[in-house]
């Protein structure tokens, strides 16, 4: 009942060494840096102030992103992201934002002093939170490959300024000062990426469009804010902008694509993947392009559950691996995309290539050894890389999972004591985790070590986050303490869990058989009852009727129980068992021609000993002797479990009858199979108590048999 993790959810990790659909905490250092930065930029003569802040801004911006950067990839957690240290730089950008300290421009020279202050705990959890992002990184990977062509195109221009001949200057002027718009265009866009309101984010896009209007990404990126804002018609109005701008690279079809996305024209997004893919010049470039088209299929399988998105995905990446066969981005996309496609062993090689090609990555030897870990799978292979991956590090969120599922390989091989060290290996990880408390709880109690596996219950309690976790924690320590024959304490805890989740059914019905147990009929009436107020499918609907009409029986309100049982026939009229249990409350009411009525029915349906054993006691309580002792007959010929039943009431007709040898001969035989089917009361103790057998009560035989 526990929500762990299922296989899957592990495996979108994997996609992710790239993506991932999941979200996770990451607890990191709790300290504020600031860095700050001058940079002193020599204008030219074709330099104004304007051009020379740009440019100075932009230089100081990123040598202050290169001193965060440096700082990041020695900590631990950033670590075990396994990011270069481009990588987060690139993704910083979109996290924090620059502040001008001073700045002063005397005509030649522009000085500028900047910082950046950052809350490491936020910006480690930021660095996370972006790199399982897909679409946002590739978003800020194309402003880092912009600003850095700006810069270069502006270097370039500056060059051909100072060389150019008077005809050429104005134009040359015209394109250097267009370049400068475009660098600070960019600018803008970062500080609206990195902006935490979302309305300044759309202030920062909108000076950036004023300053180029033909930006596409300025456009794309206010369109997915209006949309966040509910802003839904200036957003189509602005991916509109972004189709009408013609592309000039991967990352612009790539925009167009989206754009189509959002405005639901799935048509027109393929087409601007296939144009990229047209346009893309350069086997690496194409990839990328293949890739990109891969990453949209992916989106549609998860939107639209269709495998056919999934198969088209691993076309494309296939395509990229062929044109770019040593990126390892590539054969972990293509690997998921088989994981959906069910082909685990072509999943399998694919990593096993990804790590052939970087041997380093523990979070790939992870996605591996969860492959492993499925159908027969192979424990010692899955342990093997569990054990690489944690040598090499993981994120903070998969080291506690790499411990567990370690745990259970060692548990399916018989290493007790290396499982058990690494369920607490994974609790020392995650102390708060009440999942991982249920898990060693169950191993515990898998044990006999009954004291430790009731610890770890009440610390899965303690610890579940949700209501519905907790309640699922309570259920489980009640199944528990049902085993250990705590019933009193168990039903209190599947109070509990009902009090926390009053809509799951299951509870209630665990609960009715505890309370089934302690002979607490009114209570597990009360039980069944919820059940058919909360359940919807017509399978439990009818079981539950039935139940409920079992129950009533038993307090003898036969009348309720036949309610019950005719809802239960409506539901499924074939159902023989229900037109029995109906009978046998009419025969509790002395109805015994209606109950015949339905014993007919049912033997009709399905001729089981049940129905001939209840009527022939209908018969005989009718005084129609001949065809109840047929029909008992029938019940004995059978052999079955309903033969003492059978057995006992011909005891009784032959006692009615004067045949005391007779009917002591059945009466013993009915004593015989009772006893092997033990139920309560028990025949013998009936047959005390039966004035049918009053006739027979001082043969010496009978009273062997009956004993004191």
């Amino acid at each position: 009942m526990f929500r762990f993790k299922s296989l899957f959810y592990f495996l979108s990790v994997c996609m992710g060494i790239i993506f991932i659909l999941s979200t996770s905490s990451v607890s990191a250092f709790a300290e504020t840096k600031t860095f700050i930065k001058e940079y002193t930029y020599q204008a030219s003569e074709d330099d104004s102030r304007n051009s020379s802040r740009v440019i100075a801004l932009r230089e100081v911006k990123r040598l202050l992103l290169e001193e965060l950067g440096t700082y990041l990839e020695s900590e631990t957690e950033v670590k075990n992201f396994q990011l270069t240290k481009d990588q987060i730089t690139t993704l910083t950008a979109g996290i924090v934002q620059t502040e001008i300290i001073d700045e002063k421009w005397d005509g030649r020279m522009y000085w500028l002093k900047s910082k950046i202050t950052a809350d490491s705990d936020k910006v480690v959890q930021s660095i996370n939170d972006l790199r399982k992002d897909r679409q946002k990184t590739q978003e800020l990977e194309s402003m880092k490959r912009k600003s850095d062509e700006q810069l270069k195109e502006i270097e370039r221009l500056r060059k051909d300024l100072a060389s150019a001949k008077d005809g050429n200057r104005e134009a040359n002027k015209a394109a250097y000062d267009k370049s400068i718009k475009e660098l600070s265009a960019t600018d803008w866009i970062e500080k609206g990426y990195a902006a935490s309101d979302k309305n300044e984010s759309v202030k920062a896009y909108s000076r950036a469009i004023e300053l180029d209007p033909n930006n596409a990404e300025a456009y794309y990126l206010r369109a997915v804010t209006y949309l966040s804002l509910g802003e839904k018609t200036l957003a189509i109005q602005d991916y509109r902008q972004v189709i009408a701008i013609e592309p000039k690279s991967i990352d612009a079809y790539n925009m167009r694509a989206r754009s189509y996305q959002a405005m639901g024209n799935p048509d027109f997004a393929i087409r601007e993947y296939e144009k990229a893919i047209e346009s893309a010049s350069g086997m690496k470039t194409k990839a990328r392009a293949y890739s990109l088209r891969g990453s949209y299929y992916v989106d549609q399988y998860f939107q639209k559950n269709d495998i056919r998105y999934s198969d088209l995905a691993m076309k494309d990446y296939s395509k990229a691996i062929d044109l770019d066969p040593r990126n390892v981005d590539w054969y972990l996309h293509r690997a998921n995309t088989y994981n959906m496609l069910n082909k685990n062993d072509l999943a399998v090689k694919d990593y096993s290539k990804a790590i052939e090609l970087n041997p380093n990555m523990g979070n790939t030897y992870f996605c591996r050894a969860l492959f492993y870990t499925t159908g027969e799978g192979n424990p010692a292979l899955a342990i093997r890389d569990f054990t690489k991956a944690l040598e090499l590090g993981l994120e903070k969120v998969w080291v506690s999972t790499a411990y567990y599922q370690r745990a259970g390989l060692y548990k399916k091989i018989g290493k007790t004591e290396l499982a058990l060290q690494d369920y607490s290996k994974a609790i020392k990880v995650e102390p708060d985790s009440g999942s991982l408390y249920s898990l060693r709880s169950m191993f515990y109690a898998e044990l006999g070590k009954n004291d430790l596996a009731l610890q770890d219950y009440s610390k899965a309690i303690e610890f579940a986050a949700a209501q519905s976790e907790k309640a699922a924690a309570y259920y489980s320590r009640a199944q528990f303490l049902d085993k250990t024959g705590k019933i009193d304490a168990a039903i209190q805890d599947f109070g509990k869990a009902i009090e926390l989740d009053p809509g799951n059914k299951y509870y209630y019905f665990f609960r009715a058989e505890l309370n089934d147990k302690l002979g607490k009929h009114d209570l597990v009436i009360q039980d069944y009852g919820k059940i058919i107020e909360l359940t919807s499918e017509k399978k439990e609907k009818i079981e539950a009727y039935a139940q409920r009409g079992k129950y009533y029986a038993k307090i003898g309100r036969y009348d309720l129980a036949c309610q019950d049982f005719t809802k239960a026939i409506e539901l499924s009229p074939e159902k023989s068992e229900a037109y029995v249990d109906r009978g046998e409350s009419y025969a509790g009411q002395g109805k015994h021609e209606l109950a015949i009525s339905d014993f007919n029915l049912a033997i009709k349906k399905a001729p089981y000993p049940g129905a001939f054993s209840a009527r022939g006691i209908s018969y005989l309580a009718l005084d129609k002797r001949e065809l109840a002792v047929k029909d008992l007959n029938t019940v004995i010929a059978g052999s079955s479990d309903w033969a003492a039943d059978a057995y006992y009431h011909r005891a009784i007709i032959r006692a009615l009858e004067g045949n005391s040898q007779k009917a002591i001969a059945d009466l013993k035989k009915a004593i015989q199979v009772d006893n092997k089917i033990s139920t309560k009361p028990t025949l013998k103790e009936k047959a005390k108590t039966e004035s049918r057998f009053d006739s027979i009560r001082k043969h010496h035989d009978f009273i062997k048999l009956m004993g004191k």
